[in-house]
């Protein structure tokens, strides 16, 4: 170790290029370090979905789920099952130990699967697993809405700008939702077919031979090899002319009936229409196109954002009459986390060097631990490059949470080289290499304490692991880098700069003296020090209870949903209607920014593999005006919206806020959940509303619902 403060003092310009080499990397490194808002969580579950077209939840249950059920709970690592049986549809959601090897875990579940695929019904679809990954959420919203196109126009302009973002580096993929396309509608009059003495299925089977791509083979043929493919395709004035049969009249002159041709625009109306209506995208109460945008899961979700953005600027000049209206931007929030955080480090920093330059009453010491901070925290970003982490609120917390410390070992350094210099009056160079080799081992020391105190939370299990390994982590190599910057960057500037102080040192802030006056009482009254800690002891273990706690604190992030559950038997219309209500009391609050409804569309991540969403239920988000811009919470906005909403026959609504943390990754959920089991689905069911309506009556209790909801009309 003297070797290298030799070698660092004594190689000024050496250790000036390292410098310079460790900045390039260190800028290097940090612009290459992907951007999240937190560390990447893969959850330990799975769901298993089958379609059932037809079938109610109780057919579903018996015929479908009981037999996934069976085959998937003996998985290994397997913690939890749990399924939902709804009208069409079998939902298996597989819970895994922490630390379960997910793709092991994926391929026993496709194994199980292949088990029992013989012995459901014929009619169910193959059964989809996936795994559940952050990166399969959506970054980004953008709705497309307009004035003077109808949804067939905009959903074609939904395809060519999805095309476009997909180009954007970055951009993984871009669903479209909400439009409507076009598809020819052939109504065939069934009169004409009878008196024609033609069928359905001969129609049917018309138009299918008259629309083929068949595979022919192949030739080879003076050394070139040909693929053959048998194409066929009729346009729709084609179509009017086809063929679909032959009739038999009587012509006079003739005995016998002529045959004669049938073609389908005898016996049916052609024509292009929009396909029905089966899902519903607003924006602020106007009809919209909704495009769904995923990132790579190496992106950075910011840059990528703010390319996103910059190609949507193009896109409004080239069409003027559409609005492109960017909602639920993950990259909002990250971007405000992390300036709040870059913020306060170097609020942090610039407070470290004020306290510094007070205490020690000399700018040179001060500039020289000033530079070793960046120095420090630049080195960090190679360390974190390497080890494979991310820029988020847990790396940059521990950056935030190391700044204090990062000064401390140059601190004790350069006050022990000006110690040399003033008492000893060594030249600066010899000044610098005793200072700093008497502290070595004492700095070295007290490095590896606290690193050994944030290391081992490295080896904590489950999602608590997850996200603070990455704290500990970046808290650690921070801490290792102002070693090595104190051990070689400190005496290096010392030697340089460091100057003896002529005249005498200042005592306006005298320390020295008033700390020996309290520690000389303390040790005269021992006994009442030792019942003055014992109380403050006792009176904060006291507190505790009080404190509360959350896994993640609430970030006010002006963001949540209002969700409009009509009965079963509501159509669209109805549903669009209800929903229009309380967009109208949404817009009327003058704090509300943005409102985006969807119907029929799922709303979650599980919804999309269900199949489409339940045409009764609206889910209603909406976006308020940054928090300096208004004069309440999230949490005071719903209440004030829940109480101005109108009465709605026949609606169940219910309120929450929302949030880009981790947790809102299947659509949120409850703070508390109660469950239920048991073998009659009807006690359950009345079981569950007496238990509901008693929760309701508390007072700290705003919102009670059951997972039972009600069945469908059957005929």
């Amino acid at each position: 170790m003297q070797s290298i403060i030799q070698f660092a003092v004594s190689r000024k310009t050496t250790i000036l290029m390292v410098i310079a080499a460790l900045l390039l990397l260190g800028s290097v490194s940090w612009s290459r370090i992907p951007v999240d808002l937190l560390p990447d969580i893969t959850f330990p579950a799975a769901a298993v979905s089958v379609n059932w077209v037809g079938a109610g939840p109780e057919e579903v249950e018996a015929s479908v789920t009981r037999i996934l059920e069976g085959s998937l709970g003996t998985i290994t690592g397997i913690k939890d099952v749990q399924s939902i049986s709804s009208m069409d549809n079998a939902l298996i959601i597989l819970l895994f130990n922490w630390g379960t090897d997910m793709d092991m875990a994926a391929i026993e579940i496709r194994e199980k699967l292949d088990m029992v695929a013989s012995l459901l019904p014929d009619d169910t679809s193959a059964p989809t697993m996936f795994k559940f990954d952050p990166s399969m959420l959506p970054v980004m919203n953008i709705a497309l809405a307009s004035d003077s196109l109808d949804l067939v126009e905009l959903n074609r302009l939904g395809d060519e700008v999805s095309q476009r973002l997909e180009r954007i580096e970055g951009v993984a993929s871009v669903s479209v939702s909400g439009g409507l396309e076009e598809q020819v509608l052939i109504a065939v009059d069934g009169q004409l077919l009878e008196e024609y003495g033609l069928t359905l299925a001969g129609v049917t089977n018309a138009l299918r031979l008259a629309n083929l791509s068949l595979p022919g083979g192949s030739i080879s043929q003076e050394g070139k090899q040909w693929t053959i493919r048998a194409l066929i395709r009729t346009s729709v004035e084609e179509m009017k002319d086809l063929l679909v049969g032959m009739r038999t009249e009587f012509i006079p002159g003739q005995a016998q009936p002529a045959p004669l041709p049938v073609t389908l625009g005898e016996v049916a109306k052609i024509s292009i229409e929009p396909e029905p209506l089966t899902s519903i995208s607003r924006i602020n109460r106007q009809r919209s196109v909704s495009l769904n945008l995923q990132k790579q899961s190496d992106a950075n979700t910011v840059i990528t954002a703010n390319r996103v953005h910059n190609e949507l600027e193009l896109l409004k000049e080239e069409y003027p009459k559409v609005s492109f209206v960017p909602n639920n931007d993950q990259s909002e929030f990250i971007q405000l986390a992390i300036d709040s955080l870059v913020k306060n480090a170097l609020l942090g920093a610039v407070l470290a060097m004020a306290i510094l330059l007070l205490f020690l009453r000399d700018f040179r010491s001060t500039l020289i631990v000033a530079i070793s901070i960046p120095v420090s925290i630049i080195s960090t970003f190679i360390m974190m490059f390497f080890a494979g982490l991310t820029v988020n609120i847990m790396t940059l917390s521990g950056l935030a949470l190391g700044v204090g410390m990062l000064v401390d070992n140059s601190i004790v350094v350069i006050e022990n080289i000006f110690r040399h210099l003033q008492e000893k009056k060594l030249p600066p160079a010899q000044a610098a290499l005793a200072g700093t080799k008497e502290m070595a081992m004492a700095i070295t020391a007290s490095t590896l304490t606290t690193v050994a105190v944030f290391l081992p939370v490295v080896y904590v299990g489950g999602i608590a692991g997850i996200l603070f390994k990455e704290l500990a982590l970046t808290v650690t190599f921070s801490l290792l880098a102002s070693l090595a910057v104190s051990l070689t960057v400190t005496p290096m500037l010392a030697s340089v700069f460091a100057r003896i102080k002529k005249g005498r040192i200042s005592k306006v802030m005298d320390i020295a003296s008033l700390y020996r006056r309290s520690l000389a009482w303390t040790l005269k009254h021992g006994i009442v020090a030792l019942v003055v800690v014992v109380l403050l002891l006792a009176g904060s273990l006291a507190l505790i209870p009080r404190l509360g706690g959350e896994f993640i604190p609430a970030f006010d992030e002006g963001i949540g949903a209002i969700t409009v559950t009509l009965g079963p038997e509501s159509a669209l219309e109805a549903t669009e209607n209800a929903a229009s209500q309380v967009e109208k009391t949404l817009l009327e609050f003058p704090q509300t920014q943005l409102v985006a409804t969807s119907i029929g569309g799922g709303g979650t991540l599980l919804s999309s593999f269900r199949g489409s969403g339940a045409v009764n239920i609206a889910q209603i988000s909406f976006q308020l005006v940054p928090v300096e811009e208004r004069n309440m919470s999230t949490a005071e906005f719903i209440e004030q919206v829940t109480a101005a909403l109108p009465s709605i026959s026949g609606a169940e609504i219910s309120a929450s806020t929302m949030s880009s943390m981790g947790g809102g990754m299947l659509g949120g959920g409850s703070a508390i959940e109660l469950e239920l089991a048991g073998q009659e689905l009807q006690k359950l069911g009345t079981y569950s509303e007496d238990i509901a309506q008693a929760l309701s009556r508390l007072d700290f209790v705003t919102d009670v619902s059951t997972s039972l909801g009600e069945t469908n009309p059957e005929v």
